[in-house]
């Protein structure tokens, strides 16, 4: 009997049974995590999502990243860039920002998709001082 909850192993040795059960361990979904350079500090993506806003707060709204606290947020536009997953794959598209979006120093074009990988380091300006780096653990 096929039970993903449940393994059964029966036995049968003159006449004597031994059942045995048993759940399958459940593995941990990796995170991707946008590691901020400068202050180490983390932002974890979430496990479900098809796409997220980076940006800064504005009286338009609130990006699904916000980059308001982060030091030089001033160089980041309102609405900066998206990272989208298809189930397999990361990418980061720029929307139109001001100092443009960079992938390990390289400026992207706005309005296409990139796929990023891990250790790519992503920066929200020219001068790469607001900069993340990429990871999935």
């Amino acid at each position: 009997m096929n039970n993903y909850n449940n393994i059964f192993v029966n036995i049968n040795v003159n006449v004597n049974i031994i059942s045995v059960s048993a759940t399958p361990t459940v593995l941990q979904a990796p995170v991707a995590k946008l590691c901020h350079l400068k202050n180490n500090q983390i932002i974890e993506l979430p496990e479900d999502f098809s796409v997220i806003k980076i940006g800064k707060t504005s009286k338009g709204g609130i990006p699904d990243i916000d980059l308001s606290s982060f030091p030089f947020s001033e160089l980041v536009s309102r609405n900066h860039a998206q990272i989208r997953f298809d189930g397999n794959n990361y990418f980061i598209k720029d929307t139109a920002s001001t100092n443009g979006t960079y992938i390990n120093k390289y400026p992207m074009l706005s309005g296409i998709w990139y796929k990023i990988a891990p250790r790519v380091q992503i920066s929200f300006d020219k001068q790469n001082i607001v900069s993340f780096v990429f990871a999935i653990s």
